[in-house]
């Protein structure tokens, strides 16, 4: 019995002893402390490689260092535009590690701090930056031909061209940047941490460009490229002609027409709406021509022609009322396009030799040896006698009173510091601000007597009027000078210059002569000014 006794507690020491050894061994079985604890390097060296490669443009490289070792497809595109954004991009980028690395999941997570340009910045004020150089390119400009392409188009390595300037302007000018803190996620595979990249992350070392699939930065200038596009086409197309090409871009035959009854013409007005900018014409759908004549008209985006012939006060009058788009437009020719040939010709070959919409004679220059006579922006003669009609740059008439220029080195510096393209010297000046300031006495054009005349005036910017008078079968009367500047102000003109008058008075529209003519027959003569079409090819609108 006390044997029996003796067993059971031995059996009981020996169960207690399982059970505690159960129990040690149950603790011993609790996970070690993780690698990256004792050596925090493992987590930071996979995270610093990837950004090191992204900091040098190497995404191939920064794709190794996660896991999958995805192809992240993002690289410098070929074009100059694109290079120039990936560079600057590319050379931004600068990061820190932000404190120590943690448990995150079934692996690790350490935070970053990303900064870079923003990108986003660029395209909001790209397409503004490059409307604005087009439209300065156009101003500055002198040959159409490196605006527009065969197409009447803006050339398309222009845009490129000015896209390019305005980055490399921005990007000069802009150190707008973005700053990104986040949570780089990290797992362990094969005994190596590699970085988890998900979206965030891969939006970050993007710039913002991964879309979920990839973050081509083709697509980037791409979308930049179209957005310039889209606003270079709101840019209006400005036309102009090289004062060094003396024939003009030969008019569209359908902008031409003619009408024997005004009052059909609002549709004319209307269309010509825009180029006439809220100026009013001379002409309206009421005005009464002359029996039996033709209003005579040319319409297209740059320029529009009205000639027709009126009684006024008892005085066969032919007018033409021109409106341009560009200054380059109102011109002046001389014979061979040289000055001094002794050469003549009529005025209506010299129209139509230079493709004008409408041209007038100017001041016979050749006949006499006085004013100061400026043609392609090059004086020619200075003389103080007459009055002269210079025209600059914006198609503005200034003009000059006689006596007031005397010799050439002041000619010379006038002409340059107002950007003069040519002059007429005839004279005199017959309405200054709305004014009559003809003279009581003048040298030449027989101002007091009573003779056909011509004057070229101003309605308004780059909106003018040529007036001439004449003899018909029903009217005979003829003009002081001093009556023609009465006329020229009650037309509107705020500025009028009288031009050769007599037989020379001309104006053609359409190579037809419209004024009425002395004896009935053009007299020839050494010039002329006129009026043309901007459009480079002449087909119109």
């Amino acid at each position: 019995m006390k044997m029996k006794s003796w067993r059971n507690r031995i059996v009981a020491v020996l169960l207690l002893a399982a059970v505690l050894a159960t129990i040690c061994l149950g603790g011993c079985s609790v996970k070690r402390e993780p690698d990256w604890l004792s050596e925090p390097e493992l987590l930071r060296t996979p995270i610093r490689l990837m950004l090191d490669s992204v900091s040098t443009g190497d995404y191939a490289a920064a794709g190794k260092q996660m896991q999958n070792q995805p192809d992240l497809d993002f690289y410098c595109p070929e074009n100059a535009i694109g290079k120039a954004c990936w560079d600057a991009f590319i050379g931004s980028i600068r990061y820190e590690l932000v404190g120590e690395g943690y448990a995150c999941g079934d692996g690790a997570a350490h935070k970053i701090r990303v900064t870079c340009l923003d990108l986003s910045a660029i395209s909001e004020s790209l397409p503004e930056r490059v409307s604005a150089l087009l439209e300065a390119k156009m101003a500055a400009c002198g040959d159409i031909s490196e605006v527009y392409d065969e197409n009447r188009e803006y050339r398309q390595e222009l845009i490129d061209a000015l896209t390019l300037e305005a980055i490399e302007a921005i990007l000069t000018e802009q150190t707008e940047s973005i700053t990104v803190e986040l949570e780089v996620k990290l797992v362990c595979v094969d005994g190596q941490w590699k970085i988890v990249p998900d979206e965030n992350l891969l939006k970050t070392i993007t710039g913002g460009l991964w879309t979920g699939k990839s973050g081509s930065f083709d697509a980037y200038v791409s979308a930049n490229q179209a957005l310039v596009s889209e606003r270079v086409s709101q840019v209006e197309k400005v036309f102009w002609l090289n004062d060094a090409d003396v024939i003009a871009p030969k008019p569209n035959a359908a902008c031409y027409g003619s009408t024997k009854d005004p009052s059909t013409l609002q549709w004319l007005l209307d269309d010509a709406a825009e180029l006439l900018g809220g100026q009013k014409t001379l002409f309206t759908t009421d005005t009464e021509i002359m029996p039996g004549s033709e209003v005579v008209y040319y319409l297209d985006e740059t320029i529009l022609s009205i000639t027709w012939r009126q009684y006024i006060n008892g005085v066969a009058m032919a007018m033409s009322e021109i409106k341009i788009a560009h200054p380059s437009q109102f011109r002046r020719y001389l014979v061979d396009d040289t000055y001094g040939v002794t050469q003549r010709e009529y005025g209506s070959d010299l129209a139509a030799q230079v493709n004008a919409v409408t041209a007038s004679n100017a001041d016979y220059y050749i006949r006499r040896p006085y004013g100061i006579i400026v043609y392609q922006g090059e004086v020619h003669r200075v003389n103080k006698k007459l009055d002269v009609c210079f025209v600059d740059d914006q198609g503005d008439l200034i003009l000059v009173h006689q006596g007031e220029i005397t010799d050439e080195e002041t000619a010379k510096k006038f002409v340059e510091d107002n950007n003069i393209r040519f002059s007429m010297a005839f004279g005199p000046i017959i309405v200054e601000d709305g004014k009559n300031v003809t003279p009581p006495h003048y040298s030449i054009g027989e101002i007091n007597g009573y003779f056909p005349r011509a004057a070229l005036g101003t309605l308004g910017e780059l909106h003018y009027l040529v007036a001439t008078n004449g003899k018909t079968p029903e009217c005979s009367n003829m003009l002081r000078l001093t009556m023609m500047a009465d006329l020229m102000i009650a037309f509107g003109c705020d500025k009028a210059y009288n031009l050769d008058g007599g037989q020379t008075s001309l104006i053609v529209t359409n190579n037809r002569v419209m004024s009425y003519l002395s004896f009935s027959y053009e007299r020839k003569v050494s010039d002329i000014i006129y009026f043309a079409t901007a459009i480079p090819d002449g087909s119109g609108s």
